[in-house]
């Protein structure tokens, strides 16, 4: 058992690397610049006001 588990880490560890690079380069390239935050913070409270109840509202009926 012991060895089959050492086998599946060492086949599936350089995917998984991979995948976690990935997310990252993903992740820090949608992290916004100080101009991207604060129109965020002007936009967002009207969108959530706005949109989200509309877009969301069938989960509540």
């Amino acid at each position: 058992m012991d060895r089959a588990l050492a086998e599946y880490t060492r086949l599936r560890r350089p995917r998984v690397s991979r995948m976690t690079r990935s997310a990252a380069t993903n992740r820090d390239s949608k992290t916004p610049g100080t101009v991207q935050r604060r129109v965020n913070d002007l936009l967002m409270p009207l969108a959530f006001r706005h949109v989200y109840a509309r877009s969301t509202s069938w989960l509540y009926r």
